[in-house]
């Protein structure tokens, strides 16, 4: 799902800065809007490319969502319906119900269980991911407790601000049925592994 406010930043970055990318909007009869992507040779873009030119996590932001994301009045749920932290480690996290990826399947919690999982993995055995690096191994553990909801504990206690910021705004979420066999992202060059969530209820 695309963010309302987003589109109309990160167009005028990539005009300003990057003659190389190009952004065209096609608004269609039934007023569904359509963002295309001129992207380069690297490979379809996705949170583990490692591309290292360019605005690569406003793109990124355009096409995969996260937990939570920036309100009128600070961040906000988004695949997350609520979340509590609990004690000074732990985190319990809602999800939303009936969000769907393109192919009909279910976000479920194992998706996010997985994508912070998977993201540890990239970021520590194949290439570092910079705007989780800092934080990603602050994670000890993260568990499903049933479909729609998903408990974080952390090594250390860390301010809620910087939970929410750095990492429920900034883990892109991918899923697992597809993901769950791909050991080396960078090699990927097929497009089936851009795929995204089609809608919020």
């Amino acid at each position: 799902m695309f963010r309302s406010l987003l589109p109309i930043i990160y167009v005028t970055i990539f005009m300003l800065s990057f003659a190389s990318f190009s952004l065209s909007l096609v608004t269609h009869a039934n007023s569904v809007q359509e963002y295309i992507i001129a992207w380069s040779d690297v490979g379809p873009p996705q949170p583990f490319t490692g591309y290292p030119y360019g605005p690569i996590f406003p793109v990124l932001t355009l096409m995969f969502d996260t937990l939570a994301w920036y309100g009128k009045n600070g961040i906000i749920p988004l695949l997350a319906e609520s979340w509590e932290q609990v004690n000074g480690t732990t985190w319990i996290i809602k999800l939303r119900k009936g969000v769907m990826w393109q192919d009909g399947k279910p976000l479920t919690a194992e998706d996010i269980v997985f994508s912070i999982n998977y993201t540890k993995y990239v970021n520590n055995k194949i290439i570092p991911i910079w705007w989780v690096s800092s934080w990603i191994n602050l994670i000890k553990s993260v568990n499903a407790i049933n479909n729609y909801t998903v408990e974080i504990t952390f090594n250390t206690t860390i301010p809620s601000n910087v939970v929410l910021m750095k990492i429920f705004t900034n883990m892109f979420i991918i899923p697992k049925h597809i993901w769950e066999n791909v050991t080396n992202p960078r090699a990927l060059r097929d497009q089936k592994h851009i795929l995204v969530l089609d809608h919020i209820n």
